[in-house]
């Protein structure tokens, strides 16, 4: 069984389980997050679960945080694992409206202009996907049906970061140091339902055109 199919059974296999056990006659929205290091595959992997559940797909990287560049530059790793993320807007503006089968709009992150940029929407869906790294968060978990850790080697992932043009060393320097944090600290003894391999996951990564999520 590949990765994909190991997370879509696992995906519908505990929904059905929260259908059975729900109080109401409407079926649960059902959330699995998708977790790991920066290009560990998550993306590609976590856009065909998605589109196999026939799902929302919610990722991370729009929730970036709004803060000065040189505010950002001196953050311990710490703080970078806290603060990079707005995990409390992604709850606000997506995961809680999805939750109660509401339709969701959000301002996306710009990278670009550093500032919320477009307007996009999250249609109610029975299924929802969350990728990127801090997905899992503790903060999270209590909302996330099932956790997904996407797992690839430090030289697959920087290849492949280094192909995406993510080539400043500095940066990279402090934005590991943030993931080693979350991973070594934040998470040390939280264990995720289902473990897979992202080594062998097409470097594709998903983004937004016209209205909907696309591979690109």
């Amino acid at each position: 069984m590949n990765a994909m199919d190991q997370i879509v059974e696992a995906a519908l296999r505990r929904a059905q389980v929260d259908s059975e056990m729900a109080d109401s006659d409407g079926e649960p929205v059902f959330i699995v997050g998708v977790d790991g290091h920066s290009a560990a595959g998550k993306s590609t992997l976590a856009g065909k679960v998605c589109e196999r559940l026939g799902g929302t797909f919610v990722q991370m990287d729009d929730f970036y945080r709004v803060i000065p560049e040189e505010d950002r530059a001196v953050l311990t790793a710490e703080q970078g694992a806290d603060l990079y993320f707005d995990h409390q807007r992604l709850v606000n503006d997506v995961l809680e409206p999805l939750s109660s089968h509401r339709n969701a709009r959000f301002q996306a992150y710009d990278w670009d202009t550093n500032s919320l940029g477009e307007w996009r929407d999250a249609p109610a869906s029975r299924f929802v996907v969350l990728e990127g790294v801090y997905s899992c968060r503790p903060e999270l978990r209590p909302i996330l049906g099932l956790t997904v850790l996407v797992e690839a080697g430090a030289t697959t992932r920087r290849q492949r970061q280094l192909a995406r043009g993510q080539s400043s060393t500095v940066w990279m320097d402090r934005w590991q140091r943030a993931e080693d944090y979350y991973f070594d600290q934040i998470l040390t003894g939280v264990k995720f339902d289902v473990t897979v391999s992202g080594e062998a996951t097409a470097d594709a990564k998903v983004g937004w055109k016209k209205g909907q999520f696309v591979f690109c």
